[in-house]
């Protein structure tokens, strides 16, 4: 199958933000007095927005909508200030978005992540311009793994969603793909494990980012 366009997830798939999610989420914890949780705790936790992470890693019996909403509040704000502290690309993406922009490949992001700060991780860490489409959840473009947002993006990149390729490190992307009817390709350097991601019924899976150039 040809494919004209390549819609790639954000976190842990082109950027490995991991370590600012933790810490800002751990000062979140702390200012509401609870525990802290390990780095591999908060990987486990991420990819269906931050409403999903605060109920995953708030303690049992205090997830109500309040204690949500107070930590989110202050996450945010952490956040906002913080998120770029150790986020950088992984090794070889830059080279393969450029490698696959002289193919002539149309590409976009579609994240979980506010769309406020999808667009500013993009503009501050990837080749400017290498983008036709970025979005993050908002009120138009509801989470994945709800399809409208990869059917939306590849409506504006004027391509057929049988001609994309997803891109994602987690059972939350390879179940949009599935649902908007598109071809999903695994990361195996993001947050979940080979075994994991064939559990969410991956059938390619890449260990390097220069190995997506064989999918198109």
């Amino acid at each position: 199958m040809s494919i004209d366009a390549i819609i790639f997830d954000l976190d842990g798939t082109l950027l490995d933000s991991i370590g600012d999610i933790a810490a800002c989420g751990n000062e979140a914890l702390a200012s509401l007095g609870y525990p802290s949780l390990t780095v591999d705790e908060f990987r486990i936790h991420v990819g269906d927005g931050m409403v999903g992470l605060a109920r995953k890693v708030l303690p049992n019996g205090n997830r109500d909508e309040a204690t949500v909403a107070k930590f989110l509040e202050i996450y945010r704000a952490l956040y906002s200030r913080k998120w770029n502290q150790t986020t950088a690309p992984y090794d070889g993406i830059q080279d393969l978005l450029e490698k696959l922009r002289a193919r002539g490949i149309r590409l976009a992001v579609l994240s979980n992540k506010r769309d406020e700060f999808t667009k500013v991780c993009v503009d501050t860490l990837l080749p400017a311009g290498i983008f036709q489409e970025v979005r993050g959840e908002s009120k138009i473009t509801p989470q994945k793994p709800d399809p409208q947002g990869a059917l939306r993006v590849a409506e504006s990149l004027g391509v057929e969603p049988q001609r994309c390729l997803f891109v994602g490190d987690s059972e939350i992307d390879a179940e949009t793909a599935r649902r908007a009817g598109m071809e999903f390709v695994a990361v195996e350097w993001g947050y979940r494990s080979r075994t994991e991601l064939e559990k969410a019924g991956a059938k390619k899976l890449v260990s390097a980012p220069n190995q997506l150039l064989e999918y198109v």
